[in-house]
């Protein structure tokens, strides 16, 4: 009899170990998984409609300065002659204040394309690209237009020349944060197929 109660007792003894193993074998995770913090991603809210807006069907690329009070982006606009895409701009007094003086940059855009704005973190630089003006390299190029400061009026922009530039697209254009490094898509033709990101760099901003 004690022989069978202590056979009784090692495998009651073993079956409650084999339980401690499978929990934490399967708990473990699970736990760890549970007690994970949501992704940053899930805290945003439902999208609604902003004010940005030129009036027209299609509008994209926006491009902000580095206080988020000053916003650029590209509205594709209808005429006679078929589709024509601009580049507009606006600016406000705070984060919370509404967006005010939503206009055309009339400096920039011409009757062809204007695309893909980026705008500096100090908000002095627009880099963008543009089939429209004179002095390109051959489809879109990318060009810049800078000012003093954010109260003065953006200066005629300069083709970045046939270092950046070729005879097919460059377009898209994104800096580093301290302005050193560039990468842009390039060498498409036509329905921009094939095309490649670049990256260019340079040793200041001088």
């Amino acid at each position: 009899m004690k022989a069978n109660e202590e056979y009784v007792n090692t495998k009651q003894s073993n079956h409650r170990q084999g339980l401690h193993r499978v929990w934490n074998w399967w708990t473990i995770p699970v736990v760890a998984m549970l007690a994970s913090p949501a992704p940053g991603w899930s805290q945003f809210k439902p999208p609604v409609r902003t004010e940005i807006t030129s009036g027209g069907d299609l509008e994209w690329g926006a491009t902000f300065s580095g206080d988020m009070l000053e916003v650029y982006w590209v509205a594709d606009q209808v005429s006679g002659g078929g589709a024509l895409w601009d580049i507009w701009g606006a600016r406000r007094e705070s984060i919370d204040a509404p967006w005010e003086d939503v206009d055309l940059l009339d400096v920039v855009n011409t009757s062809r394309i204007e695309s893909s704005p980026h705008l500096s973190r100090d908000g002095l630089t627009l880099t963008f690209a543009s089939n429209g003006r004179e002095g390109g390299h051959g489809g879109l190029d990318l060009w810049q237009t800078t000012r003093a400061s954010r109260d003065d009026p953006w200066q005629e922009p300069a083709n970045m020349g046939p270092t950046i530039n070729t005879r097919r697209n460059e377009a898209n254009a994104t800096f580093s944060t301290d302005g050193l490094e560039m990468i842009f898509n390039g060498g498409c033709t036509g329905p921009c197929s094939p095309s490649r990101l670049r990256r260019s760099t340079r040793e200041s901003l001088a």
